[in-house]
């Protein structure tokens, strides 16, 4: 009889260690979900801030080089070849000097009459570009912004322009093309996934390879007509791009886990409202799921002591 009633008390407190374990790990889960959602928004407050004041540096260049008689020159006598040559080494010089990728001058029509590249084989004078964006927006806005792969280098950048009103009623746009790639190099040795996607939610700078010039969702019919209008994307196949995530959290506030390429994720993002942009950052669940087993564990551990 005695056996008996131990044997029950055995059992009893076996099923209540086990409740015990099972509640405070899923409790002990969430709060290392949690903390680290919030150490990711934290990061991604400081990384938003690291690239903005990358790209402002970059902002003064349109004013400076309005105020340059070679650049009003170039764009009112686009015939005389010393007008146009003085354009081409002043913004070589301006390029070279603040670290900009490259610099060119369009006319009120968007063709290229400088550019700091004009010596070399892919050099942008003469080129149309007033299919892009950037062209069109400052023309009638006064400024524009754009990121895409450029289509006579195939390298991306983005394109910061500015409209010049050189007085007599001649109109010119100033582009100021930045590298934002080494930025990816960066963010592959952080302890975090980190990520830039556009409008049209494409990520187009990753510390992740296999992220590049993927969608974050399924695209729709209207954002592939812009991607392709654009031309924002040169050369990249979107029709077997994979979206990166299955559908939208239903909110900010949502910490739930995402499945990613095979590894289990939290994942936060936050929007960059002048560029519109959002930037993105990922971190793996693993360490929270030893972090919960090893509470799981010990407060079983304590309730069969007990």
């Amino acid at each position: 009889m005695i056996r008996t009633g131990h044997i029950r008390t055995f059992l009893f407190m076996l099923c209540l260690a086990l409740l015990v374990a099972g509640v405070g790990g899923m409790v002990a889960y969430r709060v290392e979900i949690l903390r680290l959602a919030d150490t990711l928004d934290q990061s991604l407050t400081l990384t938003r801030r690291s690239i903005e004041t990358e790209i402002d540096r970059f902002r003064y260049l349109p004013e400076v080089a309005e105020q340059d008689v070679r650049i009003s020159r170039a764009v009112t006598a686009p015939q005389d070849r010393q007008a146009v040559a003085a354009a081409n080494r002043y913004l070589e010089t301006i390029a070279a000097v603040s670290g900009a990728d490259q610099l060119y001058l369009l006319d009120k029509s968007g063709i290229a009459v400088a550019a700091s590249n004009w010596s070399t084989p892919d050099s942008f004078v003469g080129i149309d570009y007033s299919f892009r964006p950037y062209f069109r927006d400052a023309m009638e806005a006064g400024a524009g912004r754009f990121y895409g792969i450029g289509v006579t280098t195939g390298r991306p950048g983005y394109f910061l322009s500015s409209r010049l009103d050189l007085g007599g009623g001649d109109l010119a746009v100033l582009v100021v093309k930045i590298d934002l790639t080494p930025l990816q190099a960066t963010w592959r040795l952080a302890a975090v996934d980190t990520a830039i996607a556009d409008a049209d939610g494409i990520i187009f700078l990753s510390g992740q390879p296999d992220w590049l010039y993927r969608p974050l969702f399924a695209l729709g019919a209207q954002a592939r007509d812009h991607i392709a209008v654009t031309r924002r994307y040169e050369g990249v196949n979107f029709d077997s791009a994979k979206a990166l995530l299955a559908a939208q959290p239903a909110s900010q506030a949502d910490v739930q886990p995402v499945d990613l390429s095979g590894r289990s994720l939290v994942l936060r993002r936050l929007a960059m409202e002048q560029e519109d942009w959002q930037v993105i950052q990922s971190s793996p669940v693993a360490p929270a799921r030893m972090t919960a087993l090893a509470t799981a564990a010990i407060l079983g551990l304590t309730t069969l002591a007990a």
